[in-house]
């Protein structure tokens, strides 16, 4: 029993009435007489106020929805329940203490063992295999490469001698290219004859 409550019912047992308790404790009459007729359940009762239009499962539904996601309240109330308002949708996710709105992270920070672990996965793609770039030892050369329809050669890995072919060869293509000697295809098949591939 609270203090208050001990104190009106010493007041009460003094044999006082209700217009003079009031007065003693500064309240209204029908405070005191409220008290007096229901002692124990004085100050317990909470009105309902007005019911919600969810019920539990709706509400449970809207959590699920909800639950990392990144649907918004109109898509969540056009699939669930399109009878109640966004703002009701808004106020269901407020009460639970499990669901927050919360900014995305861009990704989470890599420590130095992260990244090492990662160094260590990667490998050297040092093949034909259609991939632009690769993890480059800076200690060797650059690797270079060119694509020619099916088919890709990396530079460091031909021969000096038909690099030194391909470079006098080179004018002389162009010219036939010009004058429409032969075609593309002719030539590609002819280099291809020319190249070793690793």
């Amino acid at each position: 029993m609270t203090f208050v409550d001990q104190c009106r019912k010493r007041k009460l047992a003094r044999g006082l009435n209700r217009t003079e308790i009031a007065r003693e404790i500064g309240r209204p009459r029908n405070v005191v007489a409220n008290f007096l007729r229901a002692l124990g359940e004085y100050g317990s009762k909470k009105s309902g106020g007005r019911s919600t239009n969810l019920g539990k499962l709706e509400k449970r539904r809207i959590t699920m929805m909800a639950s990392n996601s990144t649907d918004s309240l109109e898509k969540i109330r056009s699939i669930y329940c399109s009878a109640v308002s966004k703002t009701t949708i808004w106020r269901t996710l407020k009460a639970n203490s499990f669901i927050r709105p919360e900014g995305m992270r861009k990704c989470p920070t890599l420590t130095a063992d992260h990244e090492k672990a990662r160094m260590d996965f990667k490998f050297n793609l040092g093949g034909p295999d259609g991939f632009s770039s690769y993890w480059r030892d800076l200690r060797n050369d650059f690797f270079f490469y060119v694509k020619f329809r099916s088919f890709m050669i990396w530079w460091s890995q031909i021969d000096p001698a038909i690099l030194k072919n391909l470079s006098t060869s080179m004018t002389e293509r162009i010219n036939q290219v010009i004058s429409r000697i032969n075609s593309c295809t002719d030539y590609y098949k002819s280099f291809a004859t020319h190249c070793e591939f690793l």
